[in-house]
């Protein structure tokens, strides 16, 4: 049986947006030391790592950057074009990424462009809720799912 306390924090969450579920493990208990997105979607269906402009802290604000041709993304708002990336910290994986701006979307890390272009691996085995991100030196990140995502 579950508290109030978590009762009201599953509320909370169905009010957010169910792409931000995929958290490491390790991040769930920082949150709320740091500034930034809490949580990340480890996304298989996006091409590129996303932020959206409220996500970013005041310190990522000065490293946004203007890309030398627009991008244009199919978003579930039809066609959006991208003209701005910002050079970040993502505490979950511990390395700076570099993900396009958008006005409004949730935090997404592209699982597609990790395995393929930066050796990364990716397991979620049957039945399992703990899918695994495998860095290229090695280390495992265990994520989090929330509401099958």
């Amino acid at each position: 049986m579950r508290s109030g306390r978590m009762r009201q924090t599953m509320e909370k969450r169905r009010g957010r947006s169910a792409a931000r579920a995929a958290l490491p493990v390790s991040d769930q208990r920082k949150r709320h030391r740091s500034p930034g997105p809490e949580r990340y979607l480890a996304d298989t269906g996006s091409a590129y790592d996303l932020i959206a402009k409220g996500d970013l802290t005041a310190k990522d604000r000065k490293n946004i950057k203007k890309i030398k041709e627009d991008i244009l993304l199919f978003t579930a708002n039809g066609l959006t074009k991208v003209r701005k990336r910002v050079l970040m910290l993502c505490k979950g994986l511990k390395e700076r990424i570099q993900p396009l701006l958008m006005d409004n979307c949730p935090p997404v890390i592209s699982i597609g462009r990790r395995c393929v272009k930066y050796g990364y691996e990716f397991h979620w085995k049957p039945y399992s809720s703990a899918p695994v991100l495998i860095k290229p030196n090695g280390e495992k990140i265990t994520l989090f799912v929330e509401n099958y995502i």
